[in-house]
């Protein structure tokens, strides 16, 4: 039987097709799985350690000169460390004059060499130029009047401080309903335009009724049940002024502008995990750091799943100076090592960065990122990394 020309022509060119429809689909495929499989390395080894023991670094703030200032709430409060000598001073102390300071905090970049430690529960806000304290803000300053109860959530390199304030769904609710983000200025205490954020998911505590049940408490009040996990949506704060805000249904970072714009991020790639008493038993060993901690049913009550992030250690979220964000994930059975999701201002997973369990990032600069580590016996050093 005799076969057209335009036959061999059509089979030719349905193979052609066929080869390229694969080979397009070979190359989704391979995007897809590479979306849900980020690059996992770990951080470039440290270039410098500081010799001193810490008990709990909170934060750190490099300045102009090198030396890095650090707050520890455990006994070494507010210093200025070294690295060229190994040497760590003392700034201020503790009480409530002029200067001196109730307890620590975390510590804020502004313009310039100029930081930021607002210690909120005792309404005193301390401003240092390099390694020395410069004002002391009561509650009677402009900044501190118009900031009222709220707290810090960041600064910026034009000295904007960002504050964030919640309003309750109702009288005597123990969970914020919502969240508002407003930019203030730090010397006249002039706060611009609210953003409101979406409401906050608090799977750490669960408000339930308690008039039903026997022996329950007086009509109308309101009964906490702690969690295993806690953890809610957060946000962190650029030099540049942009705020990332990491979303938890679904996980995913939305991204506001200076301007007011917000850029909503996709769903970032998050492969649930369910508690199984595997990851309980786990769960328990790493918040009691011990070998031999506590029973999970003394825990409280445990969530269907992990959650991407928590609020067990911090900071949990830090903005790098290279437009992007890093979020602690939530340590598994599968993944005892600290991990950090990279997200680019276009929402998308860049990479994941490991650290030794314990290791936590807690402050950036323009070429370093530094780093709490820990040792075997619970102490913590101060290490500079290079970045990026």
């Amino acid at each position: 039987m005799a076969v057209s020309r335009n036959s061999h022509m059509n089979t030719r060119s349905l193979a052609v097709s066929l080869v390229l429809l694969a080979a397009s689909l070979t190359a989704s495929l391979t995007a897809t799985l590479a979306a849900q499989s980020p690059r996992s390395a770990p951080l470039r080894p440290p270039n410098a350690t500081h010799p001193e023991e810490f008990t709990s670094i909170l934060s750190a703030r490099e300045l102009r000169d090198g030396r890095v200032l650090i707050t520890d709430p455990g006994e070494k409060g507010l210093v200025v460390a070294d690295f060229r000598t190994g040497k760590v001073e003392t700034i201020g102390r503790k009480g409530s004059g002029p200067g001196e300071y109730a307890g620590v905090a975390p510590l804020y970049a502004l313009g310039g060499d100029s930081t930021l430690m607002a210690v909120s529960f005792s309404r005193r806000w301390l401003v240092l130029d390099g390694a020395k304290i410069v004002a002391s803000l009561g509650a009677d300053s402009p900044a501190l009047a118009a900031a009222g109860s709220a707290g810090v959530l960041g600064a910026d390199a034009k000295s904007a401080v960002v504050i964030l304030r919640t309003a309750q769904a109702r009288p005597g609710l123990a969970l914020p309903d919502s969240v508002y983000a407003m930019r203030m200025e730090l010397a006249t205490g002039v706060i611009g335009e609210a953003t409101a954020l979406r409401a906050i998911v608090a799977t750490a505590m669960s408000a339930r009724s308690t008039t039903s049940r026997p022996g329950a408490p007086p009509p109308g009040t309101v009964e906490v049940a702690t969690r295993a996990y806690y953890t809610r949506e957060v946000a962190a704060v650029s030099r540049d002024g942009w705020m990332a805000i990491a979303r938890l249904d679904p996980y995913r970072v939305d991204w506001l502008a200076p301007s007011g714009t917000l850029t909503r991020g996709a769903p970032l790639p998050f492969s649930t995990e369910r508690i199984t008493d595997r990851e309980k038993f786990a769960r328990m060993k790493y918040t009691a750091r011990t070998d031999t901690p506590k029973e999970p049913e003394t825990a409280g009550e445990w969530p269907a799943s992990i959650p991407p992030f928590e609020l067990r250690l911090n900071p949990i979220i830090l903005a790098s100076p290279d437009g992007r964000v890093l979020i602690l994930r939530v340590q598994s059975a599968d993944h005892p090592e600290m991990r950090y999701d990279v997200v680019n201002r276009r929402g998308e997973l860049e990479r994941q960065l490991t650290l030794p369990d314990g290791h936590r990032i807690v402050a950036f600069s323009a070429k370093a990122v530094y780093v709490a580590a820990v040792d075997a016996d619970g102490v913590q050093r101060l290490e500079r990394h290079p970045w990026p």
